[in-house]
Protein backbone atom coordinates (compact mmCIF):
# COMPACT_ATOMS: atom_id res chain seq x y z
CA UNK A 1 0.00 0.00 0.00
CA UNK A 2 1.37 3.98 -0.71
CA UNK A 3 0.28 6.31 1.92
CA UNK A 4 0.64 10.13 0.76
CA UNK A 5 -0.37 13.22 2.66
CA UNK A 6 -1.02 16.16 -0.10
CA UNK A 7 1.71 19.15 0.68
CA UNK A 8 1.54 22.67 0.06
CA UNK A 9 3.20 22.54 -3.12
CA UNK A 10 0.73 20.47 -4.28
CA UNK A 11 -2.64 21.57 -3.51
CA UNK A 12 -4.91 22.31 -6.17
CA UNK A 13 -4.21 19.38 -8.09
CA UNK A 14 -7.16 16.74 -9.66
CA UNK A 15 -6.90 13.66 -8.13
CA UNK A 16 -6.39 11.58 -11.16
CA UNK A 17 -3.88 14.47 -12.70
CA UNK A 18 -1.81 13.35 -8.98
CA UNK A 19 -2.36 9.86 -9.68
CA UNK A 20 -0.92 10.33 -12.83
CA UNK A 21 2.46 12.35 -11.71
CA UNK A 22 2.62 9.47 -9.09
CA UNK A 23 2.30 6.50 -10.82
CA UNK A 24 4.00 7.68 -14.00
CA UNK A 25 3.94 4.23 -15.80
CA UNK A 26 0.34 3.36 -15.03
CA UNK A 27 -2.40 3.41 -18.08
CA UNK A 28 -4.87 6.24 -17.63
CA UNK A 29 -7.18 3.09 -17.99
CA UNK A 30 -6.13 1.31 -14.56
CA UNK A 31 -5.93 4.55 -12.46
CA UNK A 32 -9.78 4.78 -13.42
CA UNK A 33 -10.51 1.18 -12.78
CA UNK A 34 -8.74 1.64 -9.60
CA UNK A 35 -10.76 4.69 -8.54
CA UNK A 36 -13.97 2.87 -9.54
CA UNK A 37 -12.98 -0.52 -7.35
CA UNK A 38 -12.07 1.44 -4.70
CA UNK A 39 -8.90 0.77 -4.58
CA UNK A 40 -8.04 4.59 -3.87
CA UNK A 41 -9.43 6.58 -0.95
CA UNK A 42 -8.76 10.35 0.25
CA UNK A 43 -9.37 10.86 3.97
CA UNK A 44 -10.68 7.10 3.98
CA UNK A 45 -12.85 7.23 1.81
CA UNK A 46 -14.11 6.66 -1.53
CA UNK A 47 -13.75 10.05 -3.92
CA UNK A 48 -16.83 11.07 -5.59
CA UNK A 49 -14.84 12.04 -8.59
CA UNK A 50 -11.33 11.67 -10.53
CA UNK A 51 -11.57 15.57 -10.88
CA UNK A 52 -11.61 16.07 -6.87
CA UNK A 53 -9.66 18.57 -5.84
CA UNK A 54 -6.58 18.06 -3.15
CA UNK A 55 -5.86 20.15 -0.40
CA UNK A 56 -2.97 20.32 1.73
CA UNK A 57 -3.35 17.69 4.68
CA UNK A 58 -5.61 15.19 2.26
CA UNK A 59 -4.42 11.68 2.87
CA UNK A 60 -4.35 9.43 0.24
CA UNK A 61 -3.90 5.70 0.13
CA UNK A 62 -3.42 3.40 -2.74
CA UNK A 63 -4.01 -0.42 -2.61
CA UNK A 64 -1.22 -1.63 -4.79
CA UNK A 65 0.87 -4.90 -4.68
CA UNK A 66 4.48 -4.46 -4.59
CA UNK A 67 4.78 -5.62 -8.09
CA UNK A 68 2.80 -3.09 -9.33
CA UNK A 69 4.19 -0.54 -7.44
CA UNK A 70 7.22 -1.22 -9.05
CA UNK A 71 5.64 -2.10 -12.46
CA UNK A 72 3.86 1.60 -12.60
CA UNK A 73 7.41 3.40 -11.48
CA UNK A 74 6.17 4.79 -8.37
CA UNK A 75 9.14 5.52 -6.23
CA UNK A 76 9.41 6.49 -2.67
CA UNK A 77 11.04 9.67 -1.09
CA UNK A 78 13.90 7.39 0.16
CA UNK A 79 14.36 6.33 -3.22
CA UNK A 80 14.33 9.74 -4.93
CA UNK A 81 16.07 11.97 -2.01
CA UNK A 82 13.03 13.76 -1.92
CA UNK A 83 13.13 14.83 -5.65
CA UNK A 84 13.08 13.48 -8.86
CA UNK A 85 15.93 14.87 -10.10
CA UNK A 86 19.06 13.47 -9.83
CA UNK A 87 21.28 13.56 -6.33
CA UNK A 88 24.35 14.56 -7.80
CA UNK A 89 24.27 18.35 -7.16
CA UNK A 90 25.66 20.61 -9.96
CA UNK A 91 26.21 23.77 -7.57
CA UNK A 92 29.55 21.85 -6.44
CA UNK A 93 31.17 22.87 -9.41
CA UNK A 94 31.64 26.53 -8.89
CA UNK A 95 31.40 27.57 -12.59
CA UNK A 96 27.12 27.07 -12.27
CA UNK A 97 25.71 29.99 -9.88
CA UNK A 98 22.46 31.99 -10.24
CA UNK A 99 22.25 35.02 -8.46
CA UNK A 100 18.92 35.35 -6.35
CA UNK A 101 16.96 38.06 -6.65
CA UNK A 102 14.12 37.25 -4.34
CA UNK A 103 12.61 34.32 -2.85
CA UNK A 104 9.41 33.57 -0.11
CA UNK A 105 7.69 30.46 0.27
CA UNK A 106 6.05 30.38 -3.05
CA UNK A 107 8.29 31.53 -5.87
CA UNK A 108 12.12 31.75 -6.41
CA UNK A 109 13.55 35.03 -8.85
CA UNK A 110 17.04 34.41 -10.27
CA UNK A 111 19.13 36.08 -12.74
CA UNK A 112 20.01 34.02 -15.42
CA UNK A 113 23.30 34.36 -16.78
CA UNK A 114 23.97 35.04 -20.39
CA UNK A 115 24.85 31.59 -22.60
CA UNK A 116 22.94 29.20 -19.67
CA UNK A 117 20.15 26.99 -20.99
CA UNK A 118 17.00 27.74 -19.23
CA UNK A 119 15.59 24.19 -19.23
CA UNK A 120 17.81 21.04 -21.02
CA UNK A 121 17.43 20.63 -24.64
CA UNK A 122 19.45 17.32 -24.12
CA UNK A 123 20.04 14.76 -20.86
CA UNK A 124 23.73 15.82 -20.60
CA UNK A 125 22.80 19.95 -20.78
CA UNK A 126 23.40 21.82 -17.52
CA UNK A 127 20.21 24.37 -16.96
CA UNK A 128 18.88 26.84 -15.00
CA UNK A 129 16.58 24.40 -13.95
CA UNK A 130 18.66 21.86 -12.72
CA UNK A 131 20.94 24.77 -10.72
CA UNK A 132 17.66 27.00 -9.90
CA UNK A 133 16.46 23.40 -7.76
CA UNK A 134 20.07 22.89 -6.55
CA UNK A 135 19.98 25.89 -4.64
CA UNK A 136 16.07 25.50 -3.06
CA UNK A 137 17.32 21.92 -2.26
CA UNK A 138 20.57 23.08 -0.48
CA UNK A 139 18.31 26.03 1.41
CA UNK A 140 15.96 22.68 2.55
CA UNK A 141 13.64 22.78 0.24
CA UNK A 142 11.90 19.05 -0.09
CA UNK A 143 10.49 18.15 -3.12
CA UNK A 144 7.17 16.59 -3.59
CA UNK A 145 6.54 13.61 -5.73
CA UNK A 146 4.53 14.95 -8.22
CA UNK A 147 5.64 18.27 -8.32
CA UNK A 148 9.15 19.97 -8.88
CA UNK A 149 10.01 23.68 -8.75
CA UNK A 150 9.80 25.00 -12.53
CA UNK A 151 10.37 28.14 -14.29
CA UNK A 152 7.08 29.59 -15.61
CA UNK A 153 8.41 31.27 -18.61
CA UNK A 154 11.87 30.65 -20.78
CA UNK A 155 14.95 33.02 -22.02
CA UNK A 156 16.63 32.27 -25.17
CA UNK A 157 20.42 30.36 -24.14
CA UNK A 158 21.82 34.20 -24.81
CA UNK A 159 19.61 36.37 -23.06
CA UNK A 160 20.39 36.97 -19.49
CA UNK A 161 18.06 38.31 -17.04
CA UNK A 162 15.00 37.71 -14.45
CA UNK A 163 13.53 34.59 -14.56
CA UNK A 164 10.72 33.19 -12.03
CA UNK A 165 10.78 29.64 -10.97
CA UNK A 166 7.41 28.35 -9.08
CA UNK A 167 7.90 26.48 -6.05
CA UNK A 168 4.56 25.27 -5.33
CA UNK A 169 1.88 23.90 -7.71
CA UNK A 170 -0.52 26.82 -6.68
CA UNK A 171 2.01 29.32 -7.58
CA UNK A 172 2.67 27.88 -10.50
CA UNK A 173 -0.71 27.87 -11.72
CA UNK A 174 -1.68 31.17 -10.63
CA UNK A 175 1.33 32.71 -12.77
CA UNK A 176 0.93 31.17 -15.31
CA UNK A 177 -2.57 32.35 -15.90
CA UNK A 178 -1.09 35.73 -15.17
CA UNK A 179 0.69 35.34 -18.21
CA UNK A 180 -1.79 34.27 -20.18
CA UNK A 181 -4.21 37.67 -19.08
CA UNK A 182 -0.71 40.19 -19.28
CA UNK A 183 -1.12 40.74 -15.40
CA UNK A 184 2.85 39.26 -14.82
CA UNK A 185 4.32 42.49 -16.73
CA UNK A 186 7.84 41.46 -18.46
CA UNK A 187 10.36 43.84 -19.68
CA UNK A 188 13.62 43.83 -21.39
CA UNK A 189 16.29 46.11 -22.40
CA UNK A 190 17.61 46.23 -26.08
CA UNK A 191 20.90 47.86 -27.38
CA UNK A 192 19.67 48.04 -31.69
CA UNK A 193 21.47 49.76 -34.19
CA UNK A 194 20.31 52.72 -35.27
CA UNK A 195 17.89 54.97 -33.23
CA UNK A 196 13.89 55.18 -33.72
CA UNK A 197 12.72 58.36 -33.01
CA UNK A 198 9.30 57.40 -33.49
CA UNK A 199 8.88 54.98 -30.89
CA UNK A 200 10.09 58.04 -28.38
CA UNK A 201 6.21 57.27 -26.81
CA UNK A 202 5.03 53.43 -26.01
CA UNK A 203 4.76 51.84 -29.37
CA UNK A 204 2.93 49.01 -29.99
CA UNK A 205 4.18 46.31 -32.35
CA UNK A 206 1.78 43.31 -33.78
CA UNK A 207 2.76 41.03 -36.29
CA UNK A 208 2.50 37.86 -37.57
CA UNK A 209 4.69 34.98 -36.71
CA UNK A 210 5.96 31.41 -37.09
CA UNK A 211 8.93 29.03 -36.51
CA UNK A 212 11.67 28.20 -39.31
CA UNK A 213 12.43 25.14 -37.22
CA UNK A 214 14.59 23.51 -40.24
CA UNK A 215 16.91 27.19 -39.34
CA UNK A 216 15.81 27.43 -35.70
CA UNK A 217 14.59 30.69 -36.91
CA UNK A 218 11.49 33.41 -36.25
CA UNK A 219 10.00 34.54 -39.75
CA UNK A 220 7.73 37.88 -39.12
CA UNK A 221 5.40 39.27 -41.66
CA UNK A 222 3.00 42.44 -41.25
CA UNK A 223 -0.25 42.10 -39.85
CA UNK A 224 -3.43 43.97 -41.03
CA UNK A 225 -5.82 42.98 -38.33
CA UNK A 226 -6.92 45.51 -35.64
CA UNK A 227 -5.43 44.99 -31.48
CA UNK A 228 -6.36 47.04 -28.76
CA UNK A 229 -3.74 49.31 -27.03
CA UNK A 230 -3.34 46.08 -24.72
CA UNK A 231 -2.15 44.41 -27.77
CA UNK A 232 -4.96 41.84 -27.75
CA UNK A 233 -6.53 40.28 -30.84
CA UNK A 234 -9.51 42.10 -31.83
CA UNK A 235 -9.51 40.42 -35.93
CA UNK A 236 -9.18 36.68 -35.31
CA UNK A 237 -8.53 36.49 -39.39
CA UNK A 238 -5.11 35.03 -38.94
CA UNK A 239 -3.01 33.14 -42.12
CA UNK A 240 -2.94 29.13 -41.18
CA UNK A 241 0.54 29.02 -40.07
CA UNK A 242 0.90 32.08 -38.92
CA UNK A 243 0.29 33.21 -34.88
CA UNK A 244 -0.16 36.56 -33.48
CA UNK A 245 3.03 38.29 -31.98
CA UNK A 246 3.05 41.88 -30.05
CA UNK A 247 4.98 44.05 -27.77
CA UNK A 248 5.34 47.43 -26.97
CA UNK A 249 8.53 49.43 -27.31
CA UNK A 250 10.07 52.66 -26.12
CA UNK A 251 13.38 54.27 -26.85
CA UNK A 252 15.14 55.34 -23.80
CA UNK A 253 18.61 56.38 -25.28
CA UNK A 254 19.79 57.26 -28.26
CA UNK A 255 23.32 56.73 -28.38
CA UNK A 256 24.57 57.81 -31.90
CA UNK A 257 24.76 54.73 -33.98
CA UNK A 258 23.06 52.59 -31.63
CA UNK A 259 19.93 53.36 -28.90
CA UNK A 260 18.42 51.61 -25.67
CA UNK A 261 15.08 50.43 -25.93
CA UNK A 262 12.62 49.26 -23.14
CA UNK A 263 10.70 46.31 -24.30
CA UNK A 264 7.60 44.62 -22.53
CA UNK A 265 6.25 41.45 -24.23
CA UNK A 266 3.11 40.47 -24.60
CA UNK A 267 3.49 37.60 -26.36
CA UNK A 268 5.91 34.94 -25.59
CA UNK A 269 7.14 33.44 -28.69
CA UNK A 270 10.56 31.86 -29.69
CA UNK A 271 12.97 34.90 -30.48
CA UNK A 272 10.10 37.20 -30.36
CA UNK A 273 12.04 40.44 -29.70
CA UNK A 274 15.15 39.71 -31.83
CA UNK A 275 12.64 38.86 -34.83
CA UNK A 276 10.10 41.95 -34.68
CA UNK A 277 13.02 44.11 -33.98
CA UNK A 278 15.54 43.38 -36.85
CA UNK A 279 11.86 43.11 -39.14
CA UNK A 280 11.43 46.58 -38.15
CA UNK A 281 14.82 47.80 -39.04
CA UNK A 282 16.75 47.86 -35.68
CA UNK A 283 18.34 44.74 -35.46
CA UNK A 284 19.81 43.65 -31.82
CA UNK A 285 23.62 44.64 -31.29
CA UNK A 286 25.10 41.30 -31.44
CA UNK A 287 22.59 38.99 -32.83
CA UNK A 288 24.19 37.21 -35.57
CA UNK A 289 20.91 35.33 -36.20
CA UNK A 290 19.07 38.53 -37.15
CA UNK A 291 21.34 41.10 -37.37
CA UNK A 292 23.41 40.97 -40.77
CA UNK A 293 26.29 42.85 -39.83
CA UNK A 294 27.01 40.65 -36.90
CA UNK A 295 29.21 37.42 -36.13
CA UNK A 296 28.49 37.16 -32.91
CA UNK A 297 25.70 35.18 -30.61
CA UNK A 298 26.38 37.59 -27.66
CA UNK A 299 22.74 39.53 -28.14
CA UNK A 300 23.18 43.11 -25.92
CA UNK A 301 19.05 42.32 -25.01
CA UNK A 302 18.13 41.85 -20.80
CA UNK A 303 15.61 40.50 -19.21
CA UNK A 304 15.63 43.87 -17.12
CA UNK A 305 12.40 43.36 -14.99
CA UNK A 306 9.10 42.05 -13.43
CA UNK A 307 5.98 43.85 -12.14
CA UNK A 308 2.93 41.32 -10.04
CA UNK A 309 -0.33 43.18 -10.92
CA UNK A 310 -3.48 40.97 -10.68
CA UNK A 311 -2.14 38.34 -8.29
CA UNK A 312 -4.35 35.84 -6.37
CA UNK A 313 -4.53 33.74 -3.77
CA UNK A 314 -1.51 32.90 -2.51
CA UNK A 315 -0.06 34.97 -4.36
CA UNK A 316 -1.99 38.25 -3.40
CA UNK A 317 1.01 39.85 -1.30
CA UNK A 318 3.00 40.33 -4.21
CA UNK A 319 0.71 42.88 -5.82
CA UNK A 320 2.48 46.11 -7.16
CA UNK A 321 5.97 44.24 -6.58
CA UNK A 322 8.72 45.05 -8.99
CA UNK A 323 11.74 42.77 -9.12
CA UNK A 324 14.92 44.06 -11.25
CA UNK A 325 18.49 42.85 -12.53
CA UNK A 326 21.13 45.12 -13.46
CA UNK A 327 21.43 45.54 -17.12
CA UNK A 328 24.91 44.17 -18.40
CA UNK A 329 25.77 46.27 -21.25
CA UNK A 330 24.51 49.26 -19.48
Amino acid sequence: MIHREISASEEGRKLARYLEKLLPAAPKSFIYTALRKNKIKVNRKKPGSPNLILHTGDQIDLYLSPQQETDFGYLSDEETGNSHHSPDSVLSDPVFTLPVLYEDPHILVINKPFGLLSQKSRPEDISASEIARDILRKNGTVFDATFAPSFVHRLDRNTGGVMIMAKTLPASQILSEMIRSHSLRKFYTARVKGCPRQWTEETLLADLYRKNTKDNKAEISPYEGTMDKGGFLKDPSVPEGWSLCALKVKLVQDLGESSLLEVELLTGKSHQIRAQLAYHGYPILGDGKYNASENTYRQQLFASRVEFLGCTGCLSYLEGKIIQAPVPFL
